[in-house]
C-alpha cells in the first residue's frame, strides 16, 4: 500500500514539475501568444452562449448565475462608469488592448457622440477588428479607428488628447506598465481618466517574498515573463498608487475586486476545463489549470484602477 501511494505521489510530483517547466517555457512574447496559442482556445473553452463571443476577460461575477458574456459585460460597465463619460458631450477615449474589440464596439453603442482610438499589439486582433467595423455603416467608422501601437509608446497618440484612457485586463503584459502609464499621463487631457483593469501581486505573494531568497525570486520573475507578465509588474496596490502618483497623476485609486473577478471566475473555469481538457491544445491546457488553481488564487489580486491627470 506504501508502495503504491509512493508510486503515485511521485507520478503527480513529476507531472507536476513538467508542466512547470512546460509553461516556463512558453514564449513571451504576447503577440505571438495570443495569435498562436490563446484566442482559439479560450473560445473553445468558455464561449457558449451567443453573448460569450470575444470576450477574452475575467469578467465580474456579483453571481454565478449568469454567463460568461454577461459578467465581462459587468466588468466593462464597471470601468465606464468609473470613467464618467458624458453622454452627449464628444470626447476621445483611448482603449489600449482591445482584442477582439467586442468592448469597443460596445462603448462606441453605449456613447453615439464618443470618438475612439483603439490599439493593441496583436496584429491578428487589429485585422479582426478593421474587417468588423467595414461591417458598420460608415457613420461610425467615422469616430473609431483601430491601430496596431504598444501602449508603452502610444506613438499614435498627441500630448493632451485624450479624454478617457480605458484597458480591460491588458496592462500586466506591457513592458513595462511604468512605461504606458507615463504615456498615458502625456496624452491625457487635463482632468482626464485613466481606469483600468488589472492583474498585481497579491498579499499572500508579499508574505512570500520577505522569506524568498533572490535567485528564487528571479525564478519567480522568469516565469511571470513567459507567461506574458513582466515581474516588475507584480507590485502591490499601494505600491501602484504610489507609482501612479510618483508619475504626476493628482488622482490614484486601486480596488481589490478579486471576490468577484478573479476567483470568481476561476470557480467557474475549473470544472469546465477537466471537462473539455481533451479539447484542447495541451500547452493552453496547462496553462489555464495553473493559473486558475494556484497562481491566481495564492499570487495575484485582480483591481480596477482609477487615475485622474
Amino acid at each position: 500500500a506504501l508502495l503504491g501511494v509512493a508510486i503515485a505521489v511521485g507520478y503527480n510530483a513529476y507531472i507536476f514539475i513538467s508542466e512547470l517547466i512546460l509553461l516556463y517555457n512558453l514564449t513571451g512574447a504576447v503577440p505571438n501568444f495570443y495569435e498562436d496559442i490563446f484566442d482559439s482556445n479560450w473560445a473553445t473553452l468558455l464561449y457558449e452562449a451567443p453573448e460569450d463571443d470575444g470576450w477574452l476577460s475575467l469578467g465580474y461575477w456579483p453571481t454565478t448565475n449568469i454567463t460568461y458574456g454577461a459578467a465581462c459585460m459587468n466588468l466593462c460597465n464597471i470601468l465606464l462608469q468609473m470613467a464618467n463619460i458624458p453622454q452627449d458631450n464628444p470626447a476621445n477615449l483611448l482603449e489600449v488592448g482591445f482584442g477582439k474589440a467586442v468592448s469597443t464596439f460596445h462603448i462606441a453603442s453605449t456613447y453615439p457622440s464618443l470618438r475612439i482610438t483603439a490599439i493593441d499589439i496583436t496584429p491578428l486582433h487589429v485585422q479582426t477588428a478593421q474587417a468588423k467595423l467595414s461591417q458598420h455603416p460608415p457613420t461610425l467608422a467615422n469616430r473609431v479607428s483601430f491601430h496596431r501601437d504598444s501602449a508603452t509608446t502610444l506613438a499614435t497618440l498627441a500630448d493632451n488628447s485624450q479624454d478617457v484612457i480605458f484597458g480591460l485586463e491588458c496592462a500586466m503584459h506591457f513592458n513595462t506598465r511604468k512605461d504606458f502609464l507615463r504615456e498615458a499621463l502625456r496624452v491625457l487631457k487635463p482632468g482626464g481618466r485613466l481606469v483600468l483593469t488589472d492583474i498585481i501581486q497579491g498579499p499572500k505573494t508579499r508574505a512570500v517574498a520577505k522569506l524568498t531568497p533572490k535567485a528564487i525570486k528571479q525564478v519567480v520573475d522568469d516565469f511571470g515573463e513567459s507567461l506574458g507578465a513582466p515581474g516588475i509588474n507584480m507590485m502591490s496596490a499601494v505600491e501602484y498608487e504610489e507609482q501612479l502618483k510618483e508619475l504626476g497623476f493628482s488622482t490614484a485609486k486601486v480596488d481589490d475586486i478579486s471576490e468577484h473577478s478573479g476567483i470568481a471566475f476561476a470557480n467557474m473555469v475549473k470544472p469546465i476545463l477537466k471537462q473539455k481538457w481533451d479539447q484542447l491544445d495541451h500547452e493552453f491546457a496547462v496553462f489555464m489549470k495553473h493559473s486558475f488553481n494556484y497562481i491566481s488564487p495564492w499570487f495575484s489580486s485582480y483591481v480596477t484602477v482609477l487615475a485622474v491627470k
